[in-house]
């Protein structure tokens, strides 16, 4: 069931086992993961966190990150995301401590800061994370476009501009995504260069052209 997206009766088997089988460490984190595809995120959280009881799993560290962020605790889900890298450098590890950064950068750099420095902080340390995610997995499209969404949020900022290099790995998450919101931020990366050409704003509009179809 799990394997055909049936996620919903994947989880009443796996819960079904967990009612006899309370310590099983698998099927715990199958169920968990069920929760997770059916957006139950807190339920999800605290299912890897049964299960980490029993195996401490640089991967279930980074899986409950990320459920926490999704369900908008962020301040745990970095303080979480930090342990996942710290044990287990791996690509996953590393976007969704970037992406929980993205959502809530304040909760980087050194207290005493202004809000305003804090958020430069944070949107650095996102970027360090998904060009560390990039190197170990340059298959990882989703920390890509995640790369780009950090690097417009830093230009608005006024602490970095934005590269051709960049924008590269944006195209290249593009081609490989087919999403709208994707081509959307290539546009603005495209719009936001330093020294904007014709040519340069010719592909922000067919980006834009491409993000109106998908």
């Amino acid at each position: 069931a799990y394997e055909q997206a049936n996620y919903s009766g994947a989880f009443s088997i796996f819960y079904g086992y967990l009612l006899d089988h309370p310590g099983d460490y698998r099927c715990r984190v199958g169920a968990a993961r069920c929760r997770k595809h059916l957006k139950q995120f807190a339920a999800a959280h605290d299912e890897f966190m049964l299960a980490r009881q029993d195996v401490e799993d640089s991967g279930l560290e980074a899986e409950m990150a990320y459920c926490l962020a999704m369900d908008a605790r962020h301040e745990p889900a970095v303080a979480w995301g930090r342990v996942a890298v710290r044990k287990g450098e791996t690509a996953i590890a590393w976007n969704n401590l970037g992406a929980s950064l993205l959502r809530y950068p304040t909760l980087a750099g050194p207290d005493g800061q202004s809000s305003v420095a804090q958020t430069k902080w944070g949107l650095r340390e996102a970027v360090d994370c998904f060009k560390r995610a990039i190197d170990l997995d340059e298959n990882l499209h989703v920390a890509k476009h995640n790369l780009g969404r950090a690097m417009l949020r830093r230009k608005l900022f006024g602490d970095a501009e934005i590269s051709e290099a960049e924008i590269a790995i944006v195209e290249d998450a593009a081609v490989h995504l087919m999403r709208g919101l994707v081509y959307f931020d290539l546009a603005r990366l495209y719009a936001l260069l330093p020294d904007v050409k014709d040519a340069d704003r010719r592909m922000a509009i067919e980006c834009l052209e491409k993000a109106a179809d998908h």
